[in-house]
């Protein structure tokens, strides 16, 4: 079985992406061999595709993410924090927009001070790469 990726989005950097998948049961996965496109609706479905995503890439486009509980974060600094996994999905999802814009999202989201200041810094550091 075959699986192609297309993607289709509109002019605007701000709409979100959408994954299309489309499964093909009569070609093999062999990226050797030639494809038999002797039947119409064989060649528009090969020459329809516009690129390859990977479906991490388009998930991540799709909504804004979701913050975590706050009652989840044990508030000690540790290297795997839910609300660093939550501000890296900011960052992702505001890539194309000022840092401010997520910094100032993690402001109003987090509510212990230590732990917004720690994850703030963790963001510039982050960004500085």
């Amino acid at each position: 079985m075959r699986r192609v990726f297309t993607v289709a989005s509109k002019k605007s950097g701000r709409t979100p992406y959408f994954l299309c998948i489309r499964c093909r049961a009569d070609v093999k996965a062999d990226s050797n061999k030639e494809l038999n496109l002797d039947n119409e609706s064989e060649r528009m479905t090969t020459s329809s595709r516009i690129g390859i995503v990977t479906p991490e890439e388009a998930i991540h486009h799709l909504c804004v993410p979701e913050p975590p509980d706050p009652g989840a974060c044990c508030a000690s600094g540790c290297a795997n924090c839910v609300w660093i996994e939550y501000a890296t999905e900011l960052m992702r999802y505001y890539r194309d927009r000022p840092l401010h814009e997520a910094m100032s999202e993690i402001d109003r989201v987090v509510p212990d001070i230590g732990v917004r200041e720690f994850v703030k810094a963790e963001v510039r550091e982050r960004t500085k790469c």
